[in-house]
């Protein structure tokens, strides 16, 4: 599921993350971030957003598996009675050149949120 969001692998370089309520990866997009199985519950931002159900975005910090300077930006995963059951974690890489700037991402959601609203009329 996590390689059908495009414009998440767009805005996030180092990759998405799905975490269960114990902040273990039981998701992860590309496969290859070797990530599957490893605990980030002393991210304070996974943290939050499973014990807090808060949205945040973490401080540069060297990535356990990168090793390499990141940052990610977490959201709770709420259930039909708006339960947290889970989270998602998007990772950008700030040791690549391959960034786009935040003028650049607020131009690409806003084209594809249109995009998506012309194919979707009821939006």
């Amino acid at each position: 599921m996590l390689e059908s969001k495009t414009v998440l692998q767009m805005l996030f370089n180092a990759g998405l993350n799905v975490f269960d309520l114990n902040a273990t990866v039981i998701g992860d997009f590309p496969l290859s971030g070797g990530r599957i199985g490893l605990n980030f519950m002393d991210n304070e931002t996974i943290a939050a957003a499973l014990r807090e159900g808060k949205s945040a975005v973490s401080r540069p910090t060297l990535g356990k598996v990168l090793k390499s300077p990141v940052f990610g930006m977490t959201v709770p995963i709420r259930n039909e009675q708006g339960q947290v059951i889970g989270a998602l974690s998007g990772v950008t890489n700030l040791g690549t050149g391959h960034r786009r700037s935040l003028r650049e991402n607020r131009r690409l959601y806003s084209h594809r949120s249109a995009a998506s609203a012309d194919c979707h009329g009821d939006r």
